[in-house]
C-alpha cells in the first residue's frame, strides 16, 4: 500500500531547459554588441555626464533604484538597444551601467566593444561579490570597465565611482 508521502505532488526542475534559456539570453545580449553603431569622434562640448542604466534582460533591473540614486546626475533607464544606441550616437560624455552577473560573457563582449569603439563612453559594472583581485583582473582585460560598484547599488558608492570618473575625464 502506498504511503501518504507517495501521493504528495513532486516538483521536477529541468536543469537542461534552464541552461538552454540562460544560453539563449546570453546569446541575445551578446548579439547586442554587434548592433552597436560605430561612430568616429565624440563631441565633448557639453560638460558633465549622462548616466544610462541598461536593464536589458536583467533579473534585477536598475529602474526600481531610481529614488535612491545620488543627486547631481542625469539618469536614464533603458532596456532597448535602439535607445542605448541613441545615447551613444550623441557622442557626448556618457556613463553606461551594466549589471554584470546577469550574463557575464555577453556583458564582457559589450564592454570590450564599447571600450574599443566609443572612447567617450565609460562603462560601470554593477556586480555582486566584488573582490579587489577579481576587479583588478577584469579591469586589466579587454572588457575592463572604468569603474565597479556592488549590486544592489548603494548611493554613496555609486556617487564615489561617478565622481572618480569625472575626475579622470577632466
Amino acid at each position: 500500500m502506498a504511503s501518504d508521502e507517495d501521493d504528495k505532488p513532486t516538483m521536477v526542475i529541468d536543469l537542461n531547459a534552464l541552461k538552454r534559456e540562460r544560453e539563449r539570453k546570453e546569446k541575445e545580449l551578446a548579439s547586442i554588441g554587434e548592433d552597436l553603431e560605430f561612430a568616429s569622434k565624440p563631441d565633448i562640448s557639453l560638460p558633465g555626464h549622462t548616466v544610462v542604466f541598461f536593464d536589458h534582460g536583467n533579473p534585477l533591473p536598475f529602474s526600481p533604484l531610481a529614488p535612491a540614486l545620488p543627486a547631481g546626475h542625469d539618469y536614464h533607464f533603458t532596456a532597448a538597444l535602439p535607445e542605448l544606441n541613441g545615447w551613444i550616437k550623441k557622442k557626448t560624455p556618457l556613463v553606461v551601467v551594466f549589471y554584470y552577473d546577469g550574463a557575464p560573457q555577453a556583458i564582457n563582449q559589450l564592454c570590450a566593444q564599447v571600450r574599443l569603439k566609443f572612447p567617450w563612453v565609460q562603462v560601470v559594472l554593477a556586480a555582486k561579490n566584488l573582490g579587489a583581485q577579481k576587479t583588478a583582473a577584469h579591469q586589466a582585460s579587454p572588457a575592463g570597465a572604468a569603474a565597479y560598484v556592488a549590486y544592489p547599488l548603494v548611493a554613496e558608492e555609486l556617487a564615489r565611482a561617478l565622481h572618480e570618473l569625472e575626475k579622470k575625464a577632466a
